[in-house]
């Protein structure tokens, strides 16, 4: 999504929006990627084979929760600016 928003960021055939939308598009989903890999090595087992939840973790959460609701309506606007 990056690349092909990066590619016709000045002359887009379609819709002159249209690069912007794939651009932040791929930014979030890089997030949300990174933020997955981060989480998955944060959580640590105990001897009861229990998963403890660092500050690292909960703040990665936190952000997740943040960054779904923003793709969330940055969806329904990519939708609701279409010609």
């Amino acid at each position: 999504m990056c690349g092909t928003g990066a590619i016709y960021l000045d002359d887009c055939p379609a819709q002159y929006l249209l690069p912007i939308y794939l651009l932040v598009a791929g930014v979030v989903t890089v997030w949300l990627d990174m933020s997955f890999i981060l989480q998955s090595s944060c959580k640590q087992k105990d001897e009861h084979y229990e998963f403890q939840w660092p500050s690292c973790s909960r703040f990665l959460c936190c952000s997740d929760f943040i960054v779904g609701i923003f793709v969330l309506a940055w969806f329904i606007c990519g939708e609701l600016c279409r010609p």
